[in-house]
């Protein structure tokens, strides 16, 4: 038995749902590999120590989330399916629409990337400015 293969078994060894002849081969590879032993006595403790912890409610309730888009694709359901293709060919198209704004914004931003290296800078007037020197628009 590799070590890998021990520890794919660790979680099955401490609920005791391995079989005997398994049981007996980790017993003995925990018994040569003290390390690997050490290993599954600390995920036992915290096993144990996460065992012991209450169990907490969820901070949300997930089906007053839920429930109004369950509620929309029942009454989606309903209709016929002309309409629930135009339904869907209107959400289509406003999703389609944000892409592209999405798309262009970041087309444009790439351009200006690449076309701000072809701007001139004049450090000149900066240094003058902060030095005390002629104010520049």
């Amino acid at each position: 038995m590799t070590r890998e293969e021990a520890q794919a078994l660790f979680s099955d060894y401490l609920e005791d749902a391995l079989n005997t002849h398994e049981r007996d081969e980790m017993q003995a590879f925990l018994a040569r590999e003290p390390e690997c032993a050490a290993e599954m006595f600390a995920l036992d403790r915290t096993l144990t120590l996460l065992h012991r912890l209450p169990p907490r409610e969820p901070a949300l309730d997930i089906w007053r989330e839920f429930l109004p888009r369950v509620e929309t694709f029942q009454a989606e359901q309903k209709l016929g399916w002309i309409k629930r293709l135009r339904l869907r060919g209107a959400e289509f198209q406003a999703q389609f629409s944000s892409g592209i704004i999405l798309w262009t914004h970041a087309l444009s931003e790439c351009a200006h990337a690449r076309l701000s290296r072809y701007l001139q800078h004049d450090h000149g007037l900066h240094s003058k400015a902060e030095g005390g020197g002629e104010e520049t628009c």
